[in-house]
C-alpha cells in the first residue's frame, strides 16, 4: 500500500530469489547482507510459505534481527472463500496458522504476521499496518545485526579452529 516511508528508511525489494538468473540472485543476496537491518517476506495467503520462501527464511535469518511476514492478496482469498460459501475470516486465521508452523522450524525470533490487501476493503487497515510497522522499527535494528553477525563469525571461527585441531593432531 502507498504509505510514507521514514526518511531514514531505504525500502529494498529484492526480486530474483526465484530466477534462474545467478547475476539476480547475487545482487539479491548481496543487497540483503550489506544492507537489511528489517525484512518483510511477502507470501500469498492462499499459499503461505512455500518451500522457496522456507529456503529463502532459512538464508536471510542470519542477516535480518527482525522479520515479519505479510500474507498478500488476502482480498482474493476473501472472494473465493465467500465464493465457496465458506467462512472468510476462518480462511484467514488458518492460513495465519499454516504460515506459523510452517516458519517456525526456520525461525526463533518474534515475527509479527499482517494479513495486506491492495485492494477492496481491507486496503485502509493495510496501509494503517504498514505505518504502525515504520514506527515500530527499533532504532539500534543495526547494530543488532551486526552483533549477530559478529558472533555468528567468531562461531565460525572457533568450528575452523577445531577442524584444524583435529587436522594437525
Amino acid at each position: 500500500p502507498h504509505v510514507d516511508i521514514p526518511v531514514n528508511m531505504v525500502l529494498l525489494d529484492t526480486p530474483g530469489f526465484n530466477t534462474e538468473l545467478a547475476e539476480h540472485r547475487r545482487r539479491a543476496w548481496s543487497a540483503i547482507e550489506e544492507m537489511a537491518d528489517v525484512c518483510i517476506l511477502v507470501s500469498d495467503i492462499r499459499q503461505p510459505m512455500p518451500a522457496t520462501a522456507l529456503k529463502m527464511l532459512r538464508r536471510i535469518a542470519p542477516f535480518c534481527p527482525y522479520m515479519h511476514l505479510a500474507l498478500s492478496k488476502s482480498d482474493l482469498a476473501l472472494e473465493e472463500a465467500s465464493l465457496l460459501q465458506e467462512n472468510p475470516e476462518q480462511e484467514i486465521i488458518e492460513a495465519k496458522q499454516v504460515a506459523r508452523d510452517r516458519i517456525r522450524p526456520y525461525w526463533d525470533g518474534d515475527m509479527n504476521i499482517w494479513v495486506v490487501a491492495a485492494d477492496g476493503e481491507q486496503q485502509e487497515s493495510s496501509k494503517q499496518l504498514f505505518t504502525d510497522f515504520w514506527n515500530s522499527i527499533p532504532k539500534h535494528a543495526h547494530h543488532i545485526k551486526t552483533k549477530k553477525l559478529g558472533a555468528q563469525a567468531i562461531n565460525e571461527f572457533v568450528e575452523l579452529l577445531d577442524v584444524h585441531i583435529v587436522l594437525t593432531q
